[in-house]
């Protein structure tokens, strides 16, 4: 492994600091629950590329920092599915009777996409308790 030694779900980088995976993936889950909550539960199409953009930084940060990255056939089917629907509803600005409303539609449905591929690609089945404790911490503070 470049830039650090791995030991398990620790990580040794170069500073010699130790980033457990579980400590991110929390954070991060109550990063973007609490965030998108505060935004108005995310319902407002202005918090979407805001969103997009967040979640593809941490696909791109999970491609980068884990060593070796399985998916399973079902996540994948899902990824694709939510990104199909996002196509079809992108495209059927063609027939549609306002042809300003898919796009935005189209938008949210590619950010679902985005963010299941990004809980597929940061989390490890050990990570799962921390990924839900964290939205769990989102969703306490947007409601305190």
């Amino acid at each position: 492994m470049q830039g650090g030694v791995s030991n398990g779900s620790l990580r040794r980088l170069t500073l010699g600091l130790e980033l457990r995976l579980d400590v991110v993936v929390a954070s991060a889950s109550f990063a973007v629950v609490a965030v998108l909550g505060f935004a108005d539960g995310g319902y407002l199409q202005r918090t979407w590329r805001l969103s997009l953009l967040a979640l593809l930084a941490m696909v791109g940060a999970a491609l980068l920092a884990r060593g070796r990255i399985t998916l399973r056939r079902s996540g994948l089917w899902m990824v694709g599915a939510l990104t199909a629907l996002a196509s079809w509803t992108a495209l059927s600005t063609i027939w549609a009777d306002v042809p300003t409303m898919p796009p935005p539609e189209a938008e949210r449905t590619l950010l679902y996409a985005v963010a299941v591929l990004a809980v597929l690609l940061g989390c490890s089945k050990s990570s799962l308790p921390y990924l839900l404790g964290g939205a769990l911490a989102g969703v306490t503070a947007d409601c305190a």
